[in-house]
């Protein structure tokens, strides 16, 4: 495996031709890996760095054609393809890099955790993705995916989950009040945590409690 550095092309990524084929091949996060560290660069495969270059080479081929209805359509095309292998190597990376990113990613829950359980949301404010990926040495870019890959869903969507599931603990092994649980966990009112804990378990805080 090595790092692959694509064939001068100028900032492809930067122009409103690649952010409208990004957009129209999975929505805005699609090119997240471009604001990847560089230690986190796509590392490739002899059979990989081949398809890469000839998608670049692609792309060249166009733009060096003389400019006419069909330049955008067909530009449109080369970049999407280049999209998509460059979105499968990196999802290859992530699972040739499981034991790393499985290490990672438990670090990450045992520090969102004693964030929580230590009441540090309510002194200091949520806990951030930006502030999790500098703790494990990532971009957030990469630390997001990096999630969205391992656990199935976001940091965010993570937060709201450990959140419910601390509140779910309290509610059964201790007398706070609910007024408590709901401030030391972050949650804005004590009647937004009765909603989202009842959408999340199909029960009240309240009736929670009382059948556990």
């Amino acid at each position: 495996m090595q790092d692959f550095r694509p064939p001068a092309c100028g900032r492809l990524h930067s122009t409103p031709i690649c952010s409208r084929a990004a957009y129209r091949r999975n929505g805005p996060k699609s090119i997240r890996f471009f604001s990847y560290a560089p230690a986190e660069a796509l590392h490739v495969s002899c059979e990989e760095r081949r398809i890469l270059t000839s998608c670049f080479d692609d792309l060249r081929r166009e733009l060096r054609h003389g400019a006419d209805r069909y330049t955008r359509a067909i530009l449109t095309r080369h970049i999407i393809r280049l999209l998509d292998y460059t979105t499968r190597f990196y999802e290859r990376q992530f699972i040739t890099r499981n034991t790393a990113n499985e290490a990672l990613v438990w670090e990450y829950e045992a520090f969102a955790d004693r964030y929580l359980t230590d009441g540090k949301w309510a002194i200091r404010g949520p806990l951030t993705a930006a502030r999790c990926a500098e703790r494990l040495r990532l971009s957030e870019a990469y630390f997001e995916d990096l999630l969205e890959q391992e656990l199935g869903h976001t940091h965010h969507c993570h937060m709201q989950l450990r959140r419910i599931e601390i509140a779910k603990r309290k509610l059964r092994l201790s007398q706070e009040p609910l007024c408590q649980i709901v401030r030391e966990l972050g949650f804005p009112s004590v009647q937004y945590f009765g909603f989202l804990f009842k959408k999340m378990t199909g029960l009240s805080p309240g009736e929670y409690k009382r059948i556990n």
